[in-house]
């Protein structure tokens, strides 16, 4: 090998390297050769949840998940900075039956489901909340839109 091909070979690792990194960070799912979008990524964050929203079946179509995204503005977001950068974050009614005897009828959830750059469900994990905080925190997210 020339000392030449040699340079080549060693800055190109680095370069594919710096490419791999740009196209995760820009949701391009490298081994599909796709864009992931913002709201593909919100849908699989609602459907993995939906054994506890209200108001949607436990395996919810496309179609019911675009209504409940639809008729719940702020209701999702996706984390585009820090150390959340890819996880979409819910805040949702939960099902009365999801309510332990000892919570307070007025409990929602805040939410936070990673989606990684193919669409693909990660970990999640979550907090109750009072139906006020979220009604707040729905406003402050629609309101970013």
């Amino acid at each position: 090998m020339t000392f030449t091909r040699l340079l080549i070979a060693l800055a190109s690792g680095p370069l594919v390297l710096m490419l791999f990194a740009c196209a995760s960070a820009n949701w391009i799912c490298i081994p599909e050769g796709r864009y992931v979008s913002a709201r593909e990524r919100m849908t699989v964050a609602v459907a993995y949840k939906a054994r506890d929203i209200k108001g949607l079946p436990e395996k919810p179509t496309p179609d019911e998940i675009d209504a409940f995204i639809r008729d719940n503005p702020g209701c999702c977001s996706i984390e585009s900075g820090g150390s959340f950068s890819g996880w979409v974050q819910l805040f949702f009614e939960l099902k009365p039956h999801r309510i332990s005897a000892s919570q307070p009828n007025d409990v929602a959830y805040d939410s936070l489901v990673f989606v990684n750059e193919c669409g693909r469900k990660g970990d999640a994990f979550g907090t109750l909340i009072t139906f006020d905080a979220m009604r707040t925190l729905r406003r402050s997210a629609a309101s970013k839109r």
